[in-house]
């Protein structure tokens, strides 16, 4: 049983279902070798011996670097099933499998989470750790930024002159980086003045199953988080503002953009530093009106 998926004129995924008595795993590693394919695992359970799927990475030459998961366990019964990824990058995770799993998996390593929090948390906490405390300035100058939180990547030595009409963003200068939570990539952008970071924008880089509520989780922490305006409606993101406060850190504001592909969804996060709102939209609505 075998399904093919990709765009429109390339194929990026190969699903096979063997219904039948298994090939087994070391035979078909074994069938690539002798192909002249090099096969190295990648991910693979937490628990060594648990069941469920390994995934390997598969090189070799003329050949497009690949990933290919290899399922022997459905839930507790047995079965097999092929996953080939045309990508040099492993598919993301389910957030329920990111404890389940592991990305050191070479022998004699620690086998430890892809992480022990679900993306949203992490995200969570990122913000949370962006907002300035109540006890210092209102912003961060530039150095500051770039040296918290632990695990952003920012590029370059400093913020440059941008244009950012793109964000509706007067500010004059800004600076890019990236980070990845809990296995979920987000582009990052801050803008602000030459002296002052006003604005951090999180562009999630790919899309994951509805559901999640990270302002909850931020409420979880101490914040309270009131809505503060409502964008236009009858677009492709909800474009929600709100208040976060709390006894610890300086006010600021959160606009949460999620945007909707059937069940999967990308979020877009901006965090105001001042505590301020944009430039309002003649569209925009206020909280109590018109369905906000």
């Amino acid at each position: 049983m075998v399904v093919a998926t990709g765009a429109r004129n390339i194929v990026t995924h190969l699903f096979v279902r063997n219904p039948n008595a298994p090939l087994g795993e070391a035979a078909v590693l074994g069938a690539l070798k002798s192909a002249g394919l090099v096969t190295e695992l990648a991910r693979c359970p937490l628990k060594v011996g648990a069941g469920g799927t390994n995934w390997y990475s598969v090189q070799g030459e003329k050949v497009e670097s690949s990933h290919l998961s290899v399922q022997t366990s459905c839930n507790g019964r047995a079965c097999e099933g092929f996953v080939l990824s045309r990508s040099d990058k492993l598919p993301p995770l389910l957030p329920a499998q990111l404890a389940l799993y592991s990305d050191k998996c070479s022998a004699g390593a620690e086998r430890t989470p892809v992480s022990a929090i679900r993306p949203h948390v992490a995200l969570a906490e990122l913000i949370k750790a962006m907002i300035p405390p109540a006890s210092g300035p209102a912003g961060y100058d530039w150095k500051a930024l770039a040296a918290l939180p632990a695990g952003i990547t920012w590029n370059g030595d400093g913020p440059r002159p941008m244009s950012l009409s793109f964000k509706n963003d007067p500010n004059p200068v800004g600076m890019t980086g990236s980070v990845t939570l809990a296995g979920r990539e987000f582009s990052l952008l801050a803008s602000g003045t030459p002296a002052q970071v006003k604005v951090i924008y999180l562009d999630e880089g790919g899309v994951h199953p509805k559901g999640e509520h990270m302002l909850g989780v931020l409420y979880e922490k101490g914040f309270a988080v009131k809505v503060a305006r409502c964008g236009p409606v009858y677009t492709e993101s909800t474009l929600m503002w709100y208040s976060a406060t709390s006894p610890a850190t300086r006010p600021v504001m959160v606009l949460q953009s999620i945007s909707y592909d059937g069940n999967n969804v990308s979020d877009a996060y901006a965090l105001r530093l001042d505590g301020t709102l944009p430039a309002r939209d003649p569209r925009d609505r206020n909280p109590g009106t018109g369905g906000c």
